[in-house]
């Protein structure tokens, strides 16, 4: 439940960083690019999807963490679920969406 707790506030402080655009550097492939190829992409809209993508992903891991309190197991599923496709839908929409 520790680690449970550290993740969310992992991600939680990733959503505040990346929505002040900073931290690029751990943006996978972003510190990798040339500044000519980042001249291709709308670097506010990449920053500002990682953002929401980490505070998703914080909400996802606090409502595991609920479900662990509570002992109930549905909300441990819901949050499961919620995380997996949190990730599929900011992956696709980070591929298509960021390019000017």
């Amino acid at each position: 439940m520790i680690g449970l707790c550290v993740a969310a506030l992992l991600f939680l402080i990733l959503g505040i960083l990346f929505s002040l655009r900073k931290g690029g550097f751990l943006i996978a492939g972003w510190n990798m690019m040339s500044p000519e190829e980042r001249a291709r992409y709308d670097e506010k809209a990449v920053f500002r999807n990682m953002s929401a993508l980490m505070f998703s992903c914080a909400g996802c891991m606090g409502l595991l963490l609920l479900g662990n309190v509570l002992n109930r197991e549905a909300l441990n599923w819901a949050g499961t679920l919620l995380l997996v496709l949190c990730v599929i839908f900011f992956l696709v929409r980070v591929n298509t969406a960021g390019k000017k």
